[in-house]
């Protein structure tokens, strides 16, 4: 059972490579992650002598970058190393095999470009369905910052946010931005700005708490910010107000319908990148995969209990429930359900799954008391 199996490290050899090598292989060895080194020689108009010279000075940097991770206490794929467009070569290799995180430095920009990252993490991040962890510089995470707008790409960034943060023990705050309308709306008398600004909070503060309810915070350091403005200016001077190390926050790609204002949020913080973040769309960077189908309903439990202590109570109830395919009367699966029910607040679960507990534990006493008295009878 591993949380992140896979990281695509995607390197261009830039100042920012390094750094992004020295995150990855934090991260894989908190989450026991195998990393995959990849490496795309753009296509050059060059003579073909120039460019083997080019290959073999790619093949040597990859090989030390690959060996350097080798030495620590994880799993490194064979290096990829191919020629063609780097970007789309980068996210057909995410897909390929299937990894949980593309992690990249935020790479260099060329004169004139309004977004701080290079040409490629920009593009990889607009196009990939996976995540996408963009690395400024490594220096541990100790502070996540996750904006929130109720959507569904939010819903999925503060689920991987919550995740991250109890693996790494850092502490996260969730932000909701309520927009201001001071300046923005011209001609309008001051109290009626104040009036909708008012009622724009009382819609949305219900909202913020009733959405907050949704998730799990077990075992995780977590506060709630809510803030008044322009959303991308509000989440980046939090996030330096905090001195974050990290924001992950939802995004859509360029192609896919709006339904909130999040994705264009997410475009607008990437222009600054004052730390290092994840953008995530379809997919989960903190996914659950069993390794294989589990026959022994001692070692199934064992992986529910993990599950449990790290605050996955959904996930949990579902591994739980494939021990009682084993053992439909395994009180320790029953009690686990009823555990992970009590741990996310549904009391009438916890009362419905204990009541199984007890007709099991009430059936087993009568079953050994009969079998008492079969024994003794015999005896005489």
């Amino acid at each position: 059972m591993k949380l992140m199996e896979k990281i695509l490290l995607a390197t261009d050899f830039g100042k920012t490579a390094g750094e992004a090598a020295k995150e990855a292989a934090a991260l894989a060895e908190e989450f026991g992650s195998e990393i995959i080194p990849i490496h795309v020689i753009p296509d050059l108009d060059v003579p073909a002598v120039n460019m083997k010279m080019v290959k073999s000075a790619a093949e040597k940097e990859l090989r030390r970058i690959s060996s350097d991770l080798s030495e620590r206490d994880f799993k490194v794929h064979k290096p990829l190393l191919l020629k063609g467009n780097p970007f789309y070569r980068i996210i057909n290799q995410a897909e390929k095999h299937d990894v949980n995180v593309i992690l990249m430095g935020s790479g260099d920009k060329r004169a004139g470009d309004s977004v701080k990252l290079g040409t490629t993490a920009e593009k990889v991040i607009r196009k990939s369905l996976k995540p996408v962890w963009i690395v400024k510089s490594y220096g541990g995470i100790k502070k996540i910052v996750c904006p929130v707008d109720f959507s569904s790409p939010s819903r999925r960034a503060l689920k991987n946010a919550i995740h991250l943060a109890r693996v790494l023990s850092a502490e996260l705050t969730v932000v909701l931005v309520i927009k201001s309308f001071s300046g923005v709306l011209k001609g309008i008398s001051d109290d009626l700005i104040r009036s909708m600004q008012k009622s724009s909070e009382q819609k949305n503060l219900p909202r913020f708490e009733k959405f907050l309810k949704g998730f799990n915070f077990h075992n995780v350091r977590w506060n709630k910010v809510i803030r008044h403005g322009i959303p991308h200016q509000e989440i980046l001077d939090q996030a330096i107000k905090l001195k974050a190390n990290l924001i992950v926050m939802g995004s859509v790609g360029a192609n896919a319908t709006r339904l909130s204002y999040m994705g264009n949020v997410a475009e607008k913080v990437l222009r600054e990148v004052p730390t290092s973040i994840i953008t995530v769309k379809a997919e989960d960077s903190v996914r659950l995969r069993f390794e294989a189908e589990m026959k022994d309903i001692h070692a199934c439990a064992e992986q529910g209990e993990k599950l449990l202590n790290l605050g996955m109570a959904e996930e949990a109830i579902n591994h739980f429930n494939r021990c009682l395919t084993i053992n439909s009367l395994y009180a320790p699966a029953w009690e686990g359900i009823a555990a992970a029910y009590s741990q996310i607040g549904k009391d009438a679960e916890v009362k419905k799954y204990m009541e199984k507990v007890k007709e099991i534990q009430d059936e087993s006493l009568a079953r050994r008391i009969s079998a008492e008295m079969l024994t003794k009878k015999f005896r005489k």
